[in-house]
């Protein structure tokens, strides 16, 4: 996850709202606001959808 300032955190999200995301890394917990949030970008691929569901 990229910040607006530049900073880069890795964690897994663990939750999320309206206005925040819940990230967690080593047990530790941290809210970012996601208004401060420039980019997430996944550590492995994701499957939004499952195979064959465009068919």
């Amino acid at each position: 996850m990229f910040l607006v300032n530049g900073i880069r955190l890795l964690g897994r999200i663990r939750r999320f709202d309206n206005f925040t995301v819940e990230l967690v890394r080593d047990g530790r917990s941290q809210i970012i606001y996601k208004h401060a949030i420039s980019a997430i970008n996944p550590a492995e691929p994701v499957q939004l959808a499952g195979p064959g569901s465009f068919e």
